[in-house]
């Protein structure tokens, strides 16, 4: 009788703290929204985790800021209705982390997502990754991320998008005989993007992507909204940073190399199903 009631006080103090850490996190997402909609980028900063701290700077959470609010474009976050799941890092399998996923936007769908990541065995008042993701990657619905809704230009026909407040050109949209070709660019016209669809398979899409100073930041092959196959990610200065091959839903698989910022081979890596060798 007194080990059932032990046991049953066990179980109640489990949820009880559980519980709290759900408050906990809960609010320090939303202080980590507010922090993003005041482009506050050294106090976002300050509410990572310390281990987390030496690769943040100013300039980069500027980026991220600016980038996050194009995002979520002043649609509504859900704090109720999130959904999180323990996940292990693929870098260091002995770390676990809980992943609060929130939906984001008036259709309430469940489609995209605000994503703030804690460490399993923190106290939930600093975070340790956070993103907006305007794809679908929830596990209850159908990834349908790629041109597949697009009206599909015909041949010899371009579209253009442009902003509304400048009138200078947001993206452009043609094909040929084999793909359909999506270029889009910044407020101050620099090429943001590059995507190639198969006609075919148009959930399927070859990107690159471009820094302010035209040199690319990456180059990669999506499938229904995951990266998958070969990925090369550079440096500012046109430098391979590092490069390898992704399978099943953003799993590294054989050698991966990386890179210093001089062009130098840093270190090599080997991953069979995801899990470092």
């Amino acid at each position: 009788m007194i080990k059932n009631i032990l046991s049953l006080c066990f179980i109640c103090l489990a949820i009880t703290v559980n519980g709290q850490n759900s408050n906990k996190a809960i609010k320090v997402s939303q202080k980590a929204l507010e922090l993003v909609k005041s482009k506050k980028a050294n106090d976002l900063i300050q509410l990572f985790e310390t281990e987390v701290l030496p690769v943040l700077n100013e300039e980069e959470m500027n980026k991220f800021i600016d980038q996050s609010l194009k995002t979520i474009n002043n649609e509504p976050i859900d704090f109720k209705n999130y959904k999180t799941d323990l996940i292990k890092s693929d870098q260091d399998n002995t770390k676990e982390f809980y992943r609060f996923r929130f939906p984001l936007g008036s259709k309430g769908d469940g489609k995209d997502f605000f994503q703030v990541t804690f460490l399993a065995a923190g106290n939930y008042e600093k975070v340790y990754s956070l993103n907006f993701i305007r794809i679908e990657r929830m596990k209850d619905v159908t990834v349908t991320f790629g041109a597949e809704n697009e009206k599909i230009p015909g041949v010899g026909e371009v579209k253009t998008e442009l902003y509304n407040d400048t009138g200078f050109i947001k993206s452009i949209k043609y094909r040929d005989f084999q793909y359909f070709i999506l270029i889009e660019f910044d407020e101050h016209q620099n090429k943001v993007s590059e995507s190639k669809f198969p006609l075919d398979n148009l959930t399927f899409k070859t990107l690159t992507q471009f820094y302010p100073n035209g040199k690319i930041e990456l180059i990669a092959t999506y499938e229904n909204g995951f990266i998958t196959g070969h990925f090369q990610k550079f440096y500012e200065n046109g430098n391979l940073e590092r490069e390898g091959f992704y399978i099943k839903k953003l799993k590294k698989e054989g050698y991966w190399k990386y890179f210093l910022e001089n062009g130098s081979l840093d270190k090599i890596e080997q991953y069979v199903d995801g899990k470092k060798m």
